[in-house]
C-alpha cells in the first residue's frame, strides 16, 4: 500500500455514487423541471432491482399546504450529564481510524430503583510516544429525580479508561436480574458484573484482542442464558496508518477511508452458565472477514429463535439465520437487506428493527454514509425483504447526512412508528462536518415527513454518533440521548403533542433467556394489532431501555379496573369510518423464544406491565 493516496477510498467509492445521481438528477430535472437531485429523489415505480426495490408514489415530495403539520417536538435538559464527554484525541494529530468512530450510552436501570440511569462511553486518545491508544474513563449517571442526574461512576468502581473504547452494551449474562456491561475497544473488550449493591466489579471472561465496534447479547443456542456475538472492524494499527489527503485540499491530511483497510472476521462466545465463556465462531462466521458498525439479535423468521443482522461498512450487510445448535447461514443477499435496491453495498452504521406500516411483520431501517439513502427494508415475512426506502420517501433527509445512531420508536402516540437519526461527518475538513440530526414522522403507515422544525436542538448541527431511546421521566413518551464527539451526551424530553396513550411492557424471562431477547409482545384493540420485538443490539454503540413502549391512539379509557378505548370501525379495505364510539378491550400476548405463551387483558392504559414467563417448558 502506498503510504500518500490521492484520495480516500471512501471518496472513490461515493463519488461513482454522485456522479450517477447528478446524471440521475440532471434528467429528471429536464423532465420536469420540479426536482431537487439532493435529499428528495424518487425512482420510476415498478421497477424491481436486486434488494426487490418497492414502486414509489407519484407526486412531488415538496411540502405542499396539504402536508401536515408536524406533532413532534424536544427539548434539550440543559446540563444533565455533565462531564460526560466522548473525546476522540483528534487533537495529536495521528488520524487514527478509531478517531471516526466515535461511542455511545446505555440506559440501564443499574440500582433496582425503578428510574433509568445512563452509562456514557469516554473514548481516549492515540499516543505516538508510546504507541498505545489511551483510554478515558467514562461516565454513570444515577437517576436521582426526574431530569437530574447524579455522577456516580467512582463510587460504582466503573472504570472504561484501560484501552480507547465506544460502545456500551448492557445485558444480565449471568440471569441475577442486574444489567452488567460490555464495552468495546480497540485491543480489549471491558467486562463489569452488576454486584447488585451499586457497585461493578471489572471480570474478565474471554480474551478478545481484536477492534471491536459492537457487540450483542442474545441465547443462541436456546439453553435461557445469554450469549455475546462480538463485531470486529479493520486492521488499522500503528504500523498500518498510511497518510491520506483531505478531499477539499490535497494539502491537508485527512482520515483515510475504510476501503484503505482489511475488514476483521466476528467472534461468537458461547455462554457456559458459570461465569465463563467459548469461543463457539462456527466455520460460516470465521471465514468472513468484513468491516462491521452495527448488530441487531432478533428473531425475524418467526421460529423462536434469534437471528443476526450486521451492518457492515461499504461491505454487503449480513444476515445469519439461526439453523439451531450453534450452525448459521447467511442470507442477507437472498433475502434483500445486504445492498441498496441497485445491489451497492453501502457504508452502513445503524440498526433499528420495527413495524412501520403495521402489518405485523418485523421491517429492518439502516443508517448509511452520505451520498447514500438509509435503507428502509419492509418486511414481507420468511425472511424476505422489499426495499422501501423511495416509497416511503425517507429520501427526505438531507443525502449528505451521515447516519449512525438511529431507532423507530413511536414518538406522539398516534400509533405508528417514527424515525430518529443523528448523523455527523467524519471528514475533518469538510464543511458539514457537524451535522443536524433528524426525526421522520410517520404518516399512516405510508410514508415518512422530516419533522421536529420546531426543536432548536433537531436544527442545531451536532458531531453526532450514537443514540439510545427510553421514557426518563415515566410520562409515557419515549426520550432520547444523543452521544456527541468532543461534546457532553445530550439528553432530550419528549415534549410532542400526544395523540392517545401508552403502553409500556417488560419482560423477565424464565424458560427462556431472563431479558427475554427474542420474545415477540402483539397487543390488540379491537380490530387494531400493534408488534413489538424484545431485540438485542440495535442503534449504533448504545444500547436502548428494555421496555416494549406501544402508542395506542385516539380516546383511551381506564375505568373499573379495566381497559377500554373508543376505536373507530373500518372496512376490510383499511380505511377509517367515522368513529361509532365502540369500546373494546385490550389484550397482550407474548411468545417466548422458549416455546410458550403467555397471555392476559390489560387492565389500565397510561401505565408499565411488568411480564414474567411461566417456569416451565410448552
Amino acid at each position: 500500500m502506498s503510504p500518500m493516496h490521492t484520495t480516500s477510498s471512501r471518496a472513490r467509492a461515493t463519488r461513482v455514487t454522485r456522479a450517477n445521481l447528478l446524471v440521475l438528477g440532471l434528467l429528471v430535472l429536464g423532465v420536469s423541471g420540479v426536482w431537487s437531485i439532493v435529499g428528495c429523489k424518487e425512482r420510476p415505480g415498478g421497477g424491481q432491482g436486486p434488494a426487490g426495490a418497492e414502486p414509489v408514489v407519484s407526486g412531488s415530495q415538496s411540502q405542499s399546504a396539504s402536508t401536515p403539520v408536524s406533532r413532534l417536538r424536544f427539548e434539550e435538559v440543559p446540563r444533565a450529564l455533565l462531564g460526560s464527554e466522548y473525546r476522540d484525541g483528534s487533537e495529536r494529530n495521528v488520524f487514527s481510524l478509531i478517531e471516526t468512530t466515535g461511542g455511545g450510552s446505555a440506559l440501564i436501570d443499574y440500582d433496582r430503583d425503578g428510574k433509568l440511569d445512563i452509562v456514557t462511553s469516554g473514548g481516549g486518545s492515540p499516543d505516538p510516544s508510546t504507541q498505545r491508544m489511551l483510554g478515558r474513563s467514562g461516565g454513570l449517571y444515577r437517576q436521582v429525580d426526574a431530569w437530574e442526574f447524579d455522577p456516580c461512576r467512582e463510587s460504582a468502581f466503573l472504570d472504561f479508561s484501560a484501552t480507547y473504547h465506544s460502545a456500551i452494551v448492557a445485558a444480565d449474562y449471568d440471569s441475577d436480574g442486574m444489567s452488567d456491561l460490555v464495552v468495546t475497544g480497540f485491543d480489549q473488550l471491558q467486562w463489569f458484573r452488576n454486584q447488585g449493591d451499586g457497585t461493578f466489579e471489572k471480570v474478565q471472561p474471554i480474551e478478545d484482542s481484536l477492534w471491536s465496534t459492537a457487540a450483542v447479547f442474545f441465547d443462541a443456542d436456546q439453553d435461557s442464558d445469554l450469549d455475546l456475538y462480538v463485531v470486529h472492524y479493520a486492521n488499522w494499527n500503528w504500523a498500518n496508518n498510511p497518510r491520506c489527503p483531505s478531499q477539499k485540499d490535497p494539502n491537508l491530511q485527512d482520515y483515510c477511508g475504510p476501503t484503505d483497510f482489511v475488514g476483521l472476521r466476528d467472534s461468537l462466545y458461547e455462554n457456559l452458565s458459570d461465569g465463563t465463556f467459548i469461543e463457539r465462531t462456527p466455520e460460516g462466521f470465521s471465514g468472513i472477514s468484513l468491516r462491521g458498525l452495527g448488530v441487531l439479535a432478533a428473531d425475524l423468521d418467526s421460529d423462536r429463535d434469534t437471528d443476526l443482522y450486521i451492518a457492515n461498512d461499504v461491505e454487503p450487510n449480513l444476515l445469519f439465520r439461526n439453523d439451531g445448535g450453534f450452525q448459521w447461514t447467511e442470507i442477507g443477499r437472498r433475502a434483500g437487506v445486504a445492498t441498496n435496491d441497485q445491489g451497492r453495498a453501502e457504508g452502513s452504521m445503524g440498526i433499528a428493527l420495527g413495524d412501520y406500516n403495521n402489518d405485523q411483520k418485523f421491517d429492518l431501517w439502516v443508517t448509511n454514509y452520505a451520498d447514500e439513502f438509509c435503507a428502509l427494508y419492509r418486511g414481507l415475512g420468511r425472511l424476505s425483504f422489499s426495499y422501501a426506502t423511495h416509497a416511503t420517501r425517507v429520501t427526505s433527509t438531507d443525502e449528505q447526512s451521515v447516519g449512525w445512531g438511529t431507532a423507530l420508536c413511536d414518538l406522539e402516540l398516534d400509533g405508528d412508528e417514527d424515525i430518529v437519526i443523528v448523523n455527523g461527518h467524519l471528514e475533518r475538513h469538510s464543511p458539514n462536518h457537524s451535522q443536524r440530526p433528524q426525526v421522520l414522522e410517520n404518516i399512516e403507515g405510508s410514508r415518512f415527513m422530516l419533522s421536529a422544525k420546531d426543536s432548536p436542538f433537531f436544527q442545531t448541527p451536532q458531531d453526532g454518533r450514537g443514540l439510545a431511546i427510553g421514557d426518563l421521566n415515566r410520562d409515557g413518551l419515549v426520550d432520547l440521548v444523543i452521544t456527541r464527539i468532543d461534546a457532553p451526551c445530550a439528553v432530550l424530553e419528549n415534549r410532542s403533542d400526544r395523540q392517545g396513550s401508552y403502553l409500556s411492557v417488560r419482560l423477565v424471562g424464565q424458560a427462556s433467556n431472563r431479558d427475554g431477547v427474542g420474545a415477540v409482545v402483539t397487543l390488540s384493540l379491537g380490530d387494531r394489532v400493534w408488534i413489538r420485538q424484545r431485540v438485542g443490539g440495535g442503534s449504533y454503540a448504545s444500547t436502548n431501555d428494555s421496555a416494549l413502549h406501544f402508542g395506542i391512539p385516539g380516546e383511551g379509557l381506564a375505568e373499573s379496573g379495566r381497559v377500554e378505548s373508543r376505536v373507530s370501525s373500518a372496512t376490510e379495505s383499511g380505511s377509517e369510518l367515522p368513529s361509532v364510539g365502540r369500546l373494546v378491550k385490550a389484550n397482550l400476548k407474548v411468545e417466548w423464544p422458549s416455546g410458550q405463551t403467555s397471555s392476559l387483558e390489560v387492565e389500565k392504559l397510561n401505565s408499565e406491565i411488568l411480564i414474567i414467563e411461566p417456569n416451565g417448558t410448552p
